[in-house]
């Protein structure tokens, strides 16, 4: 069957979706939701939500009544809520994107990020907190880490880093040369 360039004459449906509730993460819910880029994300969410027609009938002529600088808002909320860089691993294809984009917007994780017990040292062996300990305090901190039990090394390397916005590496951008 060949198909000439005219449309078919079946009714094309354009669905739009817009995320009002992004993630579920129910292993680190209490971590996420406590941390200041969830709670900014929920703020800026709630605010388009309200500013949104209640009628999904109506968000087209609602959005071109919009100015441009509304329109991209709207566009950039909703976009940033669609990056995902968590399975960015290759440094050479998904990192370097994501790396690019980080640069571009100027992103600082350390803002918006704190290495806590729940967020991070739960997740990681306990020689490596005290090896990180030890790198960025001191080599006598490092040194009393590895001595303690696991909760109780999770809990120190909290108090040592959680002010300090340090972040881990799949958190850090390469800085463009």
């Amino acid at each position: 069957m060949q198909r000439s360039g005219a449309c078919p004459e079946e009714k094309v449906i354009i669905t739009f979706k817009l995320p009002f509730i992004f993630f579920s993460f129910p292993q680190d819910a209490e971590a996420l939701e406590a941390s200041p880029a969830w709670k900014a994300i929920e703020k800026e969410s709630a605010d388009w939500q309200a500013r949104l027609p209640a009628s999904k009938d109506k968000l087209f002529d609602w959005l071109f009544m919009q100015t441009q600088k509304v329109q991209l808002q709207l566009l950039a909320v909703y976009m940033a809520m669609t990056i995902n860089g968590k399975g960015a691993a290759n440094r050479e294809i998904g990192a370097s994107i994501m790396d690019k984009l980080a640069n571009a917007l100027k992103l600082d994780m350390g803002a918006w990020w704190k290495p806590t017990q729940e967020s991070y040292f739960h997740h990681v062996p306990k020689t490596y907190i005290a090896q990180l300990i030890a790198e960025t305090i001191s080599l006598q901190a490092g040194f009393a880490i590895a001595g303690m039990k696991k909760a109780a090394a999770a809990e120190m390397a909290e108090r040592y880093l959680v002010d300090t916005k340090w972040v881990p590496d799949n958190l850090r951008c390469q800085k463009a040369a």
